[in-house]
């Protein structure tokens, strides 16, 4: 098990409301309905480590992910945008992405991320991890000064839990992981209009 020293929340998106800060007086205005463009696949992001070593690690296992799951999703033939950043900074983190959203632009977005957890009797220890798959739409668009923000809802949310041993990580499969992340998106029919 690895010990956690205190575990600092990074970006988790699939929660209801991401909004960034708008100094203008205009109400943000609902989303007019628009031509199917392209997803955004956010990943590389998750909880963070305060040990630089474990949270590289995690990232490099996040990004096999994400990569994976774009080419499976390419391969049904969804029009996938990736973007793969190591930004640890939620602040930066939400920048990186309207300012993707924003040149690409897509306007849904499939976020993948990770988390740890312990047993209620033990919450100092890890006992597993978790990946998590969202598919996200824009639910307003926030002009301004540099270009449109975002409020982002979750459409879809599915979790893959797995126990924190060796004998799991030595087994886990990332590409049968994605491909079974990429079959779930594709059963949900949240992305169909994409193709």
């Amino acid at each position: 098990m690895i010990r956690s020293i205190s575990l600092i929340t990074s970006i988790c998106l699939a929660s209801f409301l991401l909004v960034s800060c708008v100094t203008s007086e205009k109400q943000p205005s609902p989303v007019a309905p628009s031509l199917a463009s392209c997803v955004l696949l956010l990943g590389g992001g998750g909880q963070v480590f305060p040990d630089t070593k474990i949270a590289n690690t995690w990232f490099k296992i996040n990004s096999k992910v994400a990569t994976e799951l774009t080419a499976n999703l390419k391969l049904k033939g969804y029009r996938i945008e990736p973007l793969i950043i190591d930004i640890r900074n939620e602040q930066e983190r939400f920048v990186a992405l309207f300012e993707a959203m924003n040149r690409t632009s897509c306007d849904k977005v499939i976020q993948v991320s990770h988390k740890f957890s312990g047993e209620p009797e033990t919450p100092n220890l890890i006992h597993y991890f978790t990946f998590e798959v969202s598919v996200l739409k824009i639910a307003k668009r926030i002009p301004v000064a540099t270009g449109m923000s975002y409020a982002l809802a979750s459409e879809y949310q599915n979790d893959y839990r797995f126990p924190m041993t060796s004998e799991v990580m030595d087994a886990l499969s990332l590409s049968d992981l994605a491909a079974k992340m990429a079959n779930g998106i594709q059963q949900a029919k949240i992305i169909d209009r994409y193709r």
